[in-house]
C-alpha cells in the first residue's frame, strides 16, 4: 500500500522544469505565425481558413495544456499558502478565446468574411495581451520565488 501511495505521489507532484519557459515562448511565436497566416487566408480561400483555423486551434490546446499541466500545476503548489483564486482566474481565462474559435469557424463557414475578420482580430489582440503577460509577468512566478505580498502585487497588475 505504501509503494502506491509513494507512486501516487511521485506521479502527481509538481517537478520544476528548467526549460519550460523557453519551450512555451517558442510556442508564443509559433502561435503568432499561425494567427498571421490564418488572417492572410480569410482574403484567398474559405478551405485554406479552415484548414489554418484548425491548425491554429490545434496548436493552442495543446499549448493551453501544457501549461495547465506543466505551469499552472506547479504554481498551485508553489503558491498555495498565498490563496490561489487571482491564479485560477488567470487560468480560466484561455477558456474565453477556445470559445471564439467556434464562433470564427462558423463565419468562415458562412462565408462572411467582414465578420470573420473582426472575429479573428479580437482574438489576435487577446492574443498579443495574454502572451506579454505570461512572458512579462506569469513566467516569473515560475522562475523566482516571491512572498505573498509581492505575488498579489505582481498578479494586481493584471486587473
Amino acid at each position: 500500500m505504501i509503494k502506491k501511495i509513494r507512486l501516487f505521489q511521485k506521479r502527481f507532484t509538481p517537478v520544476y522544469s528548467r526549460n519550460l519557459i523557453k519551450h512555451l515562448i517558442k510556442e508564443h511565436k509559433q502561435l503568432m505565425k499561425l494567427i498571421n497566416s490564418l488572417e492572410h487566408s480569410l482574403l484567398i480561400s474559405k478551405e485554406m481558413s479552415l484548414k489554418r483555423l484548425e491548425k491554429f486551434r490545434y496548436e493552442f490546446e495543446l499549448h493551453v495544456l501544457l501549461e495547465h499541466k506543466k505551469l499552472y500545476t506547479m504554481l498551485s503548489a508553489k503558491y498555495r499558502p498565498c490563496g490561489l483564486k487571482k491564479i485560477e482566474e488567470i487560468k480560466s481565462e484561455l477558456n474565453k478565446i477556445i470559445e471564439l474559435f467556434g464562433k470564427l469557424e462558423d463565419k468562415i463557414h458562412e462565408r462572411k468574411i467582414k465578420e470573420a475578420k473582426l472575429l479573428l482580430n479580437t482574438v489576435k489582440k487577446y492574443l498579443i495581451k495574454r502572451i506579454e503577460f505570461e512572458e512579462k509577468i506569469l513566467y516569473k512566478l515560475y522562475e523566482h520565488d516571491y512572498t505573498c505580498d509581492e505575488l498579489d502585487f505582481l498578479l494586481s497588475k493584471t486587473s
